[in-house]
């Protein structure tokens, strides 16, 4: 091994350092405990919020519940160890209010309706009054007595901790899947490292660029690192592969990696204006959390691949590994067997792959959009414990409100009781949470209280209590509160992904044609990654799972990531057939210069988000087992359906 050259030094140096600086920043990220960025900022509901806010203050009731273990508490709300036990609720800092609720509990409990103030920081919070609140709701709790809570502020604050853990408990995995997957291929401790400089480096420097710019941890940008980690792994393997063919080739230790990134910078640079494309298809969403993972993610993948082309090479001159003995042997065993067999079975082949693509089509009108936050928690969390107890004696969990504006009807205070009473009648609805309140313009509120259920269920109430409340004469009539931004957003989210998803086709279709300058192999080389999306969601629908926030996002991100295969083996194509040969020929070509890589990358790409099934949150495991079943379809139809396609292409058949 010759002398390093400065400039490596220099560059490892400053990548180094810069990782350090950015990497203590980022264990220095803020966490968004209220999940404020899940909630829109420009959606009809967002705007009858703030009104609701002006009027009456912003929605922080949390329900507390004070049973006794092994028996009833006497006399029940007038027992004088309940109104203690209030009294200390109530004395609280950062508790705006606080009364118990005319209900008795089946087992002999209290139940205590507790309204929040928030800390006067930016943005505010209720987190801190909750925590106060929890804490002397346990203390001022008599012996023997236990204490339950629940509500939507408690929710997305214990949602929002489980996320935070779950990053630092799944990325271990993952890294150690990756590490082990590489080691067993490579068998260098010199090629995995340089495999991890730049995935490492971009969940670095992103996350000291996520604290720089104060951008908070939010439940979907949780999903920044294991997605980051594993892609930028999957792209550093892509110039492993080609420096270590150039080492093959007869190519000098010191030059190999200079020769390989000439040789991959343009299909790697479309592969990149791909991936970012896929990716600003969340841009137009109405969740500012889905905006910030789009350009967050956008800016990741391009510290990644920068890294990629100027670190890894330094590295690989630093360190310059030498190929495997075996390396490539099986792909040059398979390429042109391979290539002859679908250019001879290539009609089944695609009409497979239609049967397949069709059936997923139909399964997609049978989708149903539904999410419940509450099942992102798993089942021995204390919060759904608590949750599913106070549940099962009050019938409900959450409260949300109806506004009724002026004019108001004949008789108002008798319709606002009769609307109040009716409300225990509609589904999804327990009954009514308090009297009704008015305003200084003459607005009231009605308060009721939520059942247990996911959007699905929550958008069905609100919609029966305003058309209940517009019957009753209030034809100005909303519903307001966290409960309505929640599962509406949920909704909106899953809806407008839908739509990103085409804006995301439309964009890497365009790459894609520019790219390879060809409109027909941008428009065939869009077919293999699409067909992958649509048998995910017609799986989805034929197992009866509706799409919720993750697996909505599946479709948008993964559409620019897997797409990295097809990038790379139409630009091999293309290359063969310009020098002239046969489309098997240039299909065989192909198979030999990017099978392998492809073939690690997807192996990289589906084990590292299999680790994902470790995670405890149903919304990682769903990401995880989705994105995996994802990747393994893109490169089984990269391998066989897009070659297959070349083949019936007219203009492929004839010579070049």
């Amino acid at each position: 091994m010759g002398r390093p050259r400065p400039p490596d030094l220099l560059i490892l140096s400053a990548f180094a350092l810069l990782c350090v600086w950015l990497g203590l920043l980022r264990a220095r990220l803020a966490v968004d405990v209220e999940n404020v960025a899940m909630l829109s900022d420009s959606s009809p509901e967002a705007a009858v919020d703030a009104r609701r806010d002006a009027l009456f203050g912003r929605d922080s009731t949390v329900l507390f519940l004070l049973e006794r273990e092994g028996g009833a508490l006497e006399g029940g709300a007038k027992d004088p160890r309940a109104a203690a036990w209030l009294g200390a609720l109530a004395a609280v800092p950062g508790v705006r209010a606080a009364r118990l609720l005319p209900v008795s509990a089946p087992g002999g409990g209290v139940f205590a309706a507790v309204e929040l103030a928030p800390e006067s920081s930016s943005p505010a919070t209720f987190a801190p009054a909750l925590a106060r609140a929890r804490a002397a709701a346990h203390e001022a709790a008599p012996a023997g007595f236990r204490v339950s809570a629940t509500g939507q502020v408690a929710g997305q604050v214990a949602i929002s901790d489980a996320l935070w853990r779950e990053e630092r408990r799944v990325m271990p995995v993952l890294a150690v899947v990756l590490v082990l997957v590489l080691f067993a291929i490579y068998r260098s401790p010199a090629l995995v490292a340089g495999a991890f400089l730049p995935a490492g480096g971009a969940v670095l420097c992103l996350g000291g660029v996520q604290r720089l710019l104060d951008v908070p941890l939010d439940p979907i940008a949780t999903l920044l690192p294991p997605t980051l980690l594993t892609v930028g792994v999957a792209g550093a393997v892509h110039v492993l592969e080609a420096y270590l063919a150039e080492r093959e080739s007869g190519v000098a230790a010191r030059d190999a990696p200079g020769a390989a990134v000439r040789h991959l910078l343009l299909p790697s640079v479309l592969s990149v204006l791909a991936t970012i494309a896929g990716f600003l298809g969340l841009i137009p969403n109405a969740l500012p959390a889905a905006r910030s993972f789009g350009w967050l993610a956008s800016l990741g993948t391009m510290l990644s691949a920068a890294m990629s082309l100027a670190v890894l090479p330094a590295w690989l001159r630093l360190t310059q590994p030498r190929p495997h003995l075996h390396r490539g042997r099986t792909w040059s065993r398979i390429a042109t067997p391979l290539a002859g067999f679908l250019l001879r079975r290539s009609g089944a082949v695609i009409g497979l792959w239609a049967l397949a693509g069709g059936l997923s089509l139909v399964g997609w009108s049978y989708l149903a959009v539904d999410s419940d936050p509450l099942r992102v928690l798993p089942p021995d969390h204390p919060f759904r414990a608590d949750t599913d107890r106070i549940a099962a004696q009050l019938g409900g969990i959450e409260t949300f409100d109806l506004l009724l504006s002026a004019p108001h009807p004949p008789a108002a205070p008798l319709a606002l009781a009769g609307l109040a009473g009716a409300l225990g009648s509609l589904p999804g609805v327990a009954g009514p949470a308090g009297a009704p309140r008015s305003a200084p313009d003459g607005t009231w509120l009605v308060r009721g209280l939520l059942e247990p259920g996911g959007a699905k269920l929550r958008n069905a109430a609100f919609d029966a209590a305003l058309a209940k409340a517009r019957a009753s004469g209030w034809k100005n009539a909303d519903v307001a509160g966290l409960s309505v931004r929640v599962a509406r957003d949920a909704e909106r989210l899953v809806r407008g992904q839908l739509r990103g998803l085409g804006l995301s086709v439309a964009l890497i279709g365009a790459l894609l044609m520019v790219g390879l300058r060809s409109l027909r192999l941008g428009f065939l080389g869009m077919i293999p990654n699409l067909l992958p999306c649509c048998l995910i969601y017609g799986g989805l629908a034929a197992l009866g799972r509706p799409l919720t926030v993750p697996t909505a996002m599946i479709g948008t991100v993964f559409l620019g990531l897997v797409v990295d295969d097809t990038v790379h083996f139409l630009y091999s194509f293309r290359r063969a057939r310009t020098g002239g040969e046969s489309a098997v020929d240039a299909v065989s070509r192909s198979f030999l210069r990017t099978g392998r890589p492809v073939t690690i990358t997807s192996l990289a790409l589906l084990l590292g988000f299999a680790a994902c099934l470790s995670g405890r949150l149903s919304t990682t495991r769903e990401f995880g087992a989705l994105a995996a079943a994802i990747v393994a379809a893109e490169v089984t139809a990269c391998l066989t359906l897009l070659p297959a396609l070349l083949y019936r292409d007219p203009r492929q058949r004839s010579p070049a």
